[in-house]
């Protein structure tokens, strides 16, 4: 799934995007405002499945380009971040064709919902799937390496009790156990799940 981000302020958008990464979401393309991102979606460089948008930007904002994306045809999901807590900007946002709208400042389990609400049923599907292989894959990865560490030790002729076995067993759950979270978060099979009900 690709997520395309749009905020004049850089740093957002690299902390949105590290919150998403962490969150599980890899494919995540930058834009500093409204303007860019239209080109890039218009002129079909970039395929998105998700914008998340700002509101408040120079050149083109949240609400014009929205606007020029629906007046295209364009059915991309969009959802808009504000600080701004205004409930007339929600209407218009409505109106211009955002599927939904959070609030600054961003909370990460809120910005989840938001965008598990906005995901059509298929695109749901998909992302509990690739959620289940990710994790699926990593505990492969592990036990393969488990397996071929054992083989490596019985090949050379080194004899190993079974508590041994067991701790060199725990000392390779060290070895992989963080970089699960970086490549799929744990639990978040679990918090799709439990979102779906």
């Amino acid at each position: 799934m690709r997520i395309m981000i749009v905020d004049d302020d850089a740093r957002m958008r690299q902390a949105l995007t590290r919150l998403l990464q962490n969150a599980g979401f890899q494919s995540v393309e930058q834009a500093s405002d409204g303007q860019e991102a239209l080109d890039r979606v218009v002129s079909a460089v970039t395929h998105v499945d998700l914008i998340i948008t700002d509101c408040a930007m120079p050149r083109l904002d949240g609400l014009a380009f929205v606007r020029a994306l629906r007046t295209r045809g364009d059915h991309t999901p969009v959802i808009m971040i504000s600080g701004e807590h205004n409930p007339d900007l929600v209407i218009q946002a409505i109106k211009a064709g955002v599927n939904n709208y959070v609030p600054k400042p961003i909370h990460v389990q809120s910005l989840i919902e938001k965008i598990w609400q906005t995901l059509s049923p298929a695109e749901k599907d998909i992302l509990v799937r690739a959620a289940k292989l990710g994790g699926e894959s990593m505990t492969k990865a592990g036990d393969d390496l488990e397996k071929q560490g054992l083989e490596a030790m019985k090949q050379h002729g080194i004899t190993i009790s079974e508590p041994d076995i067991e701790a060199f067993k725990e000392a390779l759950k060290d070895v992989y156990k963080p970089y699960e979270g970086k490549l799929w978060p744990a639990g978040l099979v679990d918090k799709i799940r439990a979102m779906q009900k």
